[in-house]
């Protein structure tokens, strides 16, 4: 599948001075492939090294050697001159599931150092709940990272023959021109089609295979991964407590969404359920991208960062797809643009996904009374400083919050997301929804 981080993954090759690169990511998104498909595809000489099948590999970096002599090993147990200049001139080190060991981890450092034309890609599942968990931490400024996330939304179009789409929305953001009104619809219902699904490959690859029919799609696929989400964590948690109360939390999603507090409670996990009790769960769930984050804004003025509650915030699942699963929406429901429960909670999703997809922090801001405001993009104050962003599932566009937040901070431009057409009128920009990742475009 066609993923946007290639792009990525090239300018790192570009670099002279580019460090280790480290993949990471929620299992199953892909890192596995998209890693494999570069290396094969950019080098002359790919060498794959997957920890599970080198326990060797493994054992010899929890040794007593020193770091050359473990490199040296290395070279043997690989059979390949890794220093030599035929492998440096256009060849590279693909690690995966370094997770398997923290030593090899932290011995990225002398790699860097005194092998610094080496070429070296790690990824591995819940490579990020690892990271947070390192005995000793991995020295800052010795790697490069990159995070792959499911199919955006706009992978999603490049993927299922939709690239001239993807274009038009795109030319269409830049010039606040709407798209004619049969163009607006079709991609309406391609948008649609992409909340059913979410972007897991697995799912997504289920949908091209049945002919771009969600009748055809296997619902259990995305239950299944889920599952293997969860059972999986087990191998990486510090005791069953924590397990069940990282379980707790995932599985409390969808009611917190509905929550009329507007922000996640621990008593919906548990009545007993405290912050001091599940805050390790919580940034486990976090740090293996099973959910997003979103901070909630006292004031909303750069950085923001530096004017969040900590004790106040949203959580989102990492994909959308899961939010459909869990709850059990019916396709249908969805295609045809029904009213339900969910139908709110299920385009602010959506949004965070695309807006983590891009590479934006996650903020909203509320009020001291009840005025909320969904998502706040964070520009440098040349570029216009706060924009504050309304999400709308459909085209009812009423926003007294967002009247209230304009009020208050009079900012240089304000989006809501909804189902209307591209427009501008009274300091608003109206962005469709299929449109939101435009919103990296900075």
């Amino acid at each position: 599948m066609e993923r946007t981080l290639y792009r990525e993954l090239l300018a790192w090759k570009a670099d002279k001075g580019a460090k280790p690169l480290l993949l990471s990511g929620a299992r199953q998104v892909g890192k596995t492939y998209l890693a494999r498909q570069f290396c094969t595809r950019e080098y002359a000489r790919a060498l794959e090294v997957n920890l599970f099948d080198y326990p060797n590999v493994v054992a010899l970096y929890d040794t007593a050697l020193t770091s050359a002599e473990k490199f040296e090993q290395l070279k043997l147990i690989l059979n390949t001159d890794l220093d030599g200049e035929a492998f440096l001139q256009d060849g590279i080190l693909f690690i995966d599931e370094v997770q398997e060991s923290e030593s090899l981890l932290t011995e990225l450092k002398y790699l860097r150092e005194h092998k610094p034309r080496l070429r070296i890609l790690c990824s591995g599942s819940l490579l990020g709940v690892k990271l947070r968990r390192l005995s000793k931490a991995l020295p800052v400024g010795q790697v490069d990272m990159l995070k792959l996330r499911p199919l955006s939304f706009e992978e999603f179009l490049l993927n299922t023959d939709n690239a001239m789409l993807r274009d038009a929305v795109a030319d269409c953001f830049g010039r606040d021109k709407a798209l004619s009104a049969p163009v607006h619809e079709r991609a309406l219902n391609v948008y649609r089609s992409y909340l059913c699904l979410g972007g897991m490959p697995e799912v997504v690859n289920s949908y091209l295979e049945a002919g771009i029919d969600l009748a055809g799609v296997d619902r259990r696929v995305a239950a299944n991964i889920m599952a293997a989400y969860l059972d999986d964590m087990n191998k990486y948690v510090r005791n069953h407590a924590e397990s069940n109360r990282i379980a707790g939390i995932y599985n409390s999603l969808p009611s917190q969404m509905l929550n009329a507090s507007r922000k996640f409670q621990y008593s919906k996990v548990d009545r007993s359920a405290r912050a001091k009790t599940h805050a390790s769960a919580l940034d486990w769930l976090v740090a293996a991208d099973m959910v997003l984050l979103s901070r909630a804004a006292t004031w909303a003025e750069v950085p923001l960062r530096a004017n969040t509650d900590s004790d106040v915030f949203k959580l989102f699942f990492g994909d959308i797809g899961f939010l459909v699963s869990l709850t059990g929406l019916d396709f249908a429901d969805i295609m045809t643009n029904q009213s339900f429960g969910f139908k709110g909670a299920l385009a602010e999703n959506y949004v965070a996904c695309e807006l983590a997809a891009v590479g934006r922090d996650l903020y909203y801001w509320r009020s001291e009374h009840s005025a909320e405001v969904d998502f706040l993009l964070e520009n440098g104050i040349a570029q216009g400083g706060i924009l504050p962003v309304e999400v709308k599932a459909d085209k009812h566009v009423q926003t007294p919050s967002l009247s209230v937040y304009r009020r208050r901070f009079d900012p240089s431009c304000s989006l809501r997301v909804s189902a209307k057409n591209f427009g501008f009128e009274n300091g608003i920009k109206s962005v469709p929804l299929y449109a939101v990742f435009c919103l990296g475009r900075r």
